[in-house]
């Protein structure tokens, strides 16, 4: 017999557009707990960012110019604090996924009142993703994390993957998780 192939075309997506699928297929999955808008760049890899695009369109929905020179500030919504207790069902949840809670700009205090919130709210399960595995050790320490948080590191490649898995297990979480993602090597 005659063997038939068929022949796919190509399918090339831009990696803007993987990130926009990324963000929609999170919003159906997990609730985005949006306290802290603008991330400082922790890689080569924080360049194509979509949460910068998105800075931008939060800085003019709120009246204001947002200052080049202090772009990637971060932004802490106090007033977000008080969402969980207004769900009024069990979710899951994606803690500032448009920013980097352990970012240098991010107070202590402001990271120590959202691990009160998390901990008063168990019928949640949080997740918290950071690129700034150094300063997630040092802020939380070997103290015990509420039972309702998954603690992750977010690595592109196997050399920052080798630097800040190791870190996850320097704090003391019940659950822990890695982001693979944009997958660069």
């Amino acid at each position: 017999g005659k063997r038939m192939t068929t022949r796919y075309p190509a399918i090339r997506v831009t990696d803007y557009e993987l990130l926009r699928q990324r963000e929609e297929a999170l919003s159906l999955n997990e609730r985005a707990w949006n306290l802290v808008y603008g991330c400082q760049p922790v890689s080569e890899i924080c360049r194509g960012c979509f949460a910068h695009e998105r800075l931008q369109r939060f800085h003019n929905n709120a009246g204001r110019a947002s200052d080049p020179a202090n772009r990637h500030q971060p932004v802490l919504l106090h007033d977000a604090l008080n969402e969980p207790a207004r769900w009024t069902t069990p979710q899951v949840v994606a803690v500032a996924p448009l920013a980097d809670l352990f970012q240098p700009g991010v107070p202590t205090s402001f990271i120590g009142q959202v691990l009160k919130v998390i901990a008063a709210h168990p019928q949640h399960f949080f997740h918290i993703t950071t690129r700034h595995h150094q300063r997630m050790r040092e802020v939380l320490g070997r103290g015990r994390l509420p039972d309702n948080l998954s603690l992750g590191v977010a690595a592109e490649d196997a050399a920052s993957y080798a630097e800040r898995v190791p870190y996850l297990f320097d704090v003391g979480a019940v659950w822990r998780h890695v982001v693979l993602e944009p997958l660069l090597g």
